[in-house]
């Protein structure tokens, strides 16, 4: 049963908590060692997700930390690529053509936005291809794509790229198909007015890109 009143957390969860879940629910307090132990005993593996993300995840370090510690993130999709770290610039450019050949098959290659004439309906190729399972946009891939844009994004390089990987996995999260419906739904929007502060003006992913068959989507 969802709980939604503090009384009702308090008669869940026990009185020896700090008792500020609404301020919790706003982000404007953290909870005590005493209140995530408290919850941890009614809701076992709650302290994780507290500490790490859902499902063990790192989501919350993707959201958060600092370039320096983004590239340990990237590596969960490319463990063999570490040296890249090490060649600055350079190296997510590789990045960048690393996540394109892994999430966007090759016959999408040359038109990133697929159109539905017939439904009308435009999609990001990389969606396009997960919901047709020839990839799968899986929690620690959606982890991986959303750090590489906040490494993009503070050393200010490589955003086109970025921007189109990151498109795609809001898509899956607006069809609840990450991290589950209510976590995607306030990821989702919590990324939205991310990119409103990077692109205050006119900031329209699915119209942004083009690709020709044979032109990288990181060749500028």
């Amino acid at each position: 049963m969802k709980k939604e009143t503090a009384y009702e957390m308090d008669a869940e969860f026990g009185t020896g908590t700090d008792r500020h879940w609404y301020k919790y629910r706003a982000g404007t307090r953290v909870p005590t060692k005493a209140t995530l132990a408290a919850v941890e005993r009614v809701c076992p593996g709650s302290r994780s997700v507290f500490d790490q993300g859902p499902g063990g995840v790192r989501l919350w370090q993707a959201l958060a930390s600092p370039h320096i510690e983004l590239w340990d993130l990237i590596d969960l999709s490319f463990p063999k690529l570490q040296e890249l770290r090490r060649v600055g610039l350079a190296g997510i450019a590789q990045y960048a053509i690393e996540f394109e050949r892994r999430l966007i098959p090759q016959q999408y290659k040359s038109k990133l936005d697929y159109i539905d004439h017939a439904k009308g309906l435009q999609r990001n190729a990389i969606y396009l291809a997960h919901t047709t399972e020839e990839i799968s946009l899986t929690p620690e891939i959606a982890v991986s794509v959303i750090a590489f844009w906040r490494l993009c994004s503070l050393v200010l390089f490589n955003m086109l790229s970025a921007d189109y990987l990151l498109s795609g996995v809001m898509a899956a999260m607006s069809h609840g198909e990450i991290f589950g419906p209510e976590i995607d739904e306030l990821l989702r929007k919590y990324l939205n007015d991310q990119l409103r502060e990077e692109y205050p003006v006119d900031h329209n992913l699915k119209d942004a890109y083009s690709l020709s068959s044979d032109n990288p989507m990181t060749g500028f």
